[in-house]
């Protein structure tokens, strides 16, 4: 596994960057709000079979996505086996 700085890898030392990475958090926050409500919307449509489906789904997804995000962020040093 590649462990990445993110200051190193982005800049973050630098002003302009920072100032762009912060805008593109923002609009990334907004985004979430309404992909969740979205997401809500089609679930809560769902028969109650594949609603128990999508959040075995959505379970594994997350918790794959979480290690995933730990590895880049530190490598092994945040493994929990």
């Amino acid at each position: 596994a590649i462990a990445v700085n993110l200051r190193d890898m982005m800049l973050l030392d630098t002003p302009v960057i920072v100032v762009r990475w912060a805008v593109g958090l923002q609009h990334h926050r907004v985004a979430d709000v309404h992909h969740r409500q979205t997401i809500l919307e089609m679930l809560n449509n769902l028969p109650e079979q594949q609603k128990q489906e999508a959040l075995v789904a959505a379970e594994k997804s997350a918790k794959a996505l979480w290690d995933f995000l730990s590895d880049v962020h530190c490598g092994e040093a945040c493994a929990v086996h």
